[in-house]
């Protein structure tokens, strides 16, 4: 995803200036448009002018901004300063990428930036989820309420990365070894049986000679496997980068047999909560759908609750583009419309959100239950049948030996 860098004036008139990561230049426009910036200036970033970062993360781990905004939510509400606060943070966060943003930013606040105008200029760092509350608390001298509902968001994102975390480290772990065992089995064990059978003149049942021809090319052509393995690896970088692969990547996930389902509700689960927290924050509602729009994690559901936004800028309810994006189920539809009926949207979503993180919680549960007989099935079979393709030509052993 390119970097640009832009300047330009806020709602104030004030001069702005800073970097924003998005898939296009038509997008870091529209952004900094809907957030009350005239862009006078933007171009692409060069690589040298990237933000910062150790080589092996460019990123924050949401763990640690789990931290981070409950210390920052906490200490507004005790009544100490921005400046204060934020170099107490600095020197108590565990990230250094963090912290070097957090020191940054305190100078730009010391300058006279706005806190929210200077968070907005490393969108590397914090969600947009987190700029827009910041903002949205600064203009309606809520700052402590905005911080302390990012602090829940970052909480339950947390909360559901463990938890799907651990619903699949015993898979991971399952395929992990049964990948170790193949590859030993084809490159150690399958050759010795190889060379006997070939010694013998033997006639190899189809699936004896697909084995050794893997083994073969694992053991002789090592290195064409390994650039295969590499290139194909890239290829599938590459594809789900651009727009059109990672649509058809994330329809894929939503229509996975098992997984299907749990992607789903895992998607719809961050779109009602973060829209809730907008909604609750006082943001627009078009504003606060193209937000959780971005955190679904979905491309799929993403767009639909984009093109629900732009269905809301005419004059539509809610409730109605929802349903027609045959996206979300009738529950959550019919929940939104009550709390359009009764003016309580933001409390209908909470409870949405607590419903899906209850269910994908059962369900995550429910799957780690179901998966391990499944892969312990799979391992076994793997292993059976690389026994029993080895020892099958030994039935016809006995003729070969006849006719030598």
């Amino acid at each position: 995803m390119p970097t640009y860098k832009y300047k330009g004036r806020d709602m104030h008139g004030k001069a702005v200036a800073g970097t924003i990561a998005l898939a296009s230049e038509k997008s870091a426009r529209e952004y900094l448009r809907l957030n009350d910036m005239f862009v006078t200036d933007l171009y692409v970033s060069s690589a040298t002018e990237e933000v910062k970062a150790p080589f092996f993360r460019r990123h924050v781990k949401l763990a640690d901004l789990v931290v981070f905004s409950r210390q920052f939510a906490s200490m507004v509400k005790a009544g100490v300063p921005i400046v204060q606060t934020l170099e107490s943070l600095a020197e108590q966060t565990e990230s250094p990428l963090l912290r070097s943003a957090l020191q940054d930013i305190r100078r730009d606040v010391e300058t006279g930036t706005s806190l929210s105008a200077a968070i907005g200029q490393r969108p590397r760092i914090f969600p947009e989820m987190f700029i827009s509350l910041v903002r949205a608390g600064e203009a309606s001298g809520g700052l402590e309420n905005s911080l302390e509902i990012a602090a829940v968001q970052f909480d339950k994102d947390q909360e559901l990365l463990e938890r799907v975390k651990s619903a699949f480290t015993y898979p991971i772990i399952v395929l992990v070894a049964t990948a170790l065992v193949l590859t030993i089995m084809l490159t150690c064990i399958v050759p010795v049986f190889a060379k006997i059978y070939t010694d013998m003149h033997a006639e190899l049942p189809a699936m004896t000679q697909m084995l050794v021809s893997i083994s073969y090319m694992l053991t002789h052509r090592t290195p064409f496997v390994i650039a295969g393995l590499v290139g194909l690896g890239a290829l599938l970088r590459y594809i789900y980068r651009t727009d059109w692969g990672r649509l058809l990547c994330d329809r894929v996930k939503l229509g996975m047999p098992v997984l299907g389902p749990l992607n789903r509700k895992i998607a719809i689960g961050r779109f009602v909560r973060t829209l809730s927290a907008m909604v609750g924050s006082g943001l627009p509602l078009t504003r606060g759908l193209e937000i959780a729009a971005g955190v679904t994690g979905n491309r799929v559901i993403g767009d639909a609750v984009r093109g629900v936004a732009t269905e809301i800028r005419k004059g539509h309810r809610l409730s109605d583009p929802l349903q027609r994006t045959g996206v979300f189920p009738n529950m959550v539809t019919r929940m939104v419309a009550v709390g359009e009926d009764s003016g309580s949207l933001e409390s209908m979503l909470a409870q949405v959100a607590h419903f899906y993180d209850r269910d994908v919680e059962y369900n995550t549960k429910k799957l780690t239950t179901l998966l391990e007989p499944l892969l312990t099935a799979f391992l076994s079979a793997i292993v059976g049948f690389v026994v029993v393709s080895l020892y099958l030509p030994i039935f016809s052993l006995g003729k070969a030996i006849m006719h030598q």
